[in-house]
């Protein structure tokens, strides 16, 4: 079954899960080999920026709300 047929959304499971990381578990869990990152630190270096970019949104937000 995992060979052919495609994965639960994991936003499916946890809407809070940002599309992005979606995206990153798609092609993470991608059924041609040839769509699928061919080296895991690919897939590191996207989450790193992803949580990057998050922390940066959370602390904009956080300085614009004050103490």
């Amino acid at each position: 079954q995992i060979t052919n047929e495609k994965h639960l959304s994991a936003r499916d499971l946890n809407s809070k899960i940002p599309p992005v990381v979606q995206k990153i578990i798609d092609k993470a869990l991608e059924k041609d080999p040839e769509k699928r990152y061919d080296e895991a630190g690919k897939m590191a270096e996207h989450l790193k920026l992803v949580i990057t970019k998050i922390d940066e949104m959370l602390a904009k937000k956080e300085s614009q709300n004050g103490p």
